[in-house]
């Protein structure tokens, strides 16, 4: 294997043993007639090649936060979600009042359980450093294979992927919405969570969908073979062709 060397910290060397009349140049030029690469190789662990090393079976968990009527008046309840990084798939949990340390890690048993077997199963979770995610997260999820990755504090951009899927589900659901009881929000994150993995068009995916692919037809469409299914009272739409 073709070994890498750093000119500069060579040169340096060389310096300290009193070597002066020699140019990095030089140096460069020798390295590469023995056969050694002579330029420094950056370091293989940037956040970028991380996530396209694992992003198959990487995912990204958030919790997405909203203001509910109860009987008792306005409560904030809390979902936690995970995102897969390169199928962008999503899987949501249940809501609670009382988001914690127990339950976050509860959820997260309940997901890697849900998906094991999976070729997407998850084998890393990267997360933020919300309080609620306590040391027992990471131990739970290490005792099913998988790892927890903590981002560096005060770094929003590393977990982008939860972070933009959370903007979604808030500006094209939740923000329509006033949610009456955990019963009425768990249902409004299940049909949109279902609508983004199964029918909404992906920019990021070439305007497709997560599964599947829109047939090809001549441009216009006869009316006839157009369909529309909605959900949420027709806030979501998704068209398709009737079946040949």
């Amino acid at each position: 294997m073709v070994k890498s060397y750093n000119c500069t910290r060579i040169l340096g060397e060389l310096r300290k043993l009193g070597i002066h009349k020699i140019s990095r140049t030089t140096v460069y030029n020798i390295l590469r007639d023995h056969g050694h690469d002579p330029t420094p190789h950056r370091s293989e662990n940037t956040w970028d090649q991380f996530l396209k090393r694992h992003g198959q079976t990487l995912w990204a968990c958030d919790i997405v936060t909203k203001r509910i009527w109860t009987t008792t008046g306005f409560r904030f309840a809390r979902v936690l979600i995970f995102i897969n990084i390169a199928s962008r798939r999503v899987w949501a949990s249940p809501c609670t009042f009382h988001s914690n340390g127990d339950w976050c890690a509860e959820q997260a048993v309940a997901f890697v359980d849900r998906l094991r077997g999976d070729p997407n199963a998850p084998t890393f979770i990267i997360r933020d450093n919300d309080l609620n995610f306590s040391p027992r997260f990471d131990h739970e999820l290490s005792l099913r294979g998988v790892t927890g990755h903590a981002i560096t504090p005060v770094s929003p951009n590393l977990n982008a992927y939860a972070e933009r899927f959370i903007q979604t589900l808030q500006q094209e659901c939740l923000d329509h919405f006033v949610a009456f009881g955990q019963r009425h929000l768990d249902f409004l994150v299940r049909e949109f969570v279902d609508y983004y993995n199964t029918q909404r068009p992906h920019q990021s995916l070439g305007n497709l969908p997560l599964k599947g692919e829109w047939p090809a037809r001549a441009s216009p469409l006869p009316p006839d073979e157009l369909h529309c299914d909605e959900r949420l009272g027709g806030l979501l739409r998704h068209y398709y062709l009737a079946a040949a």
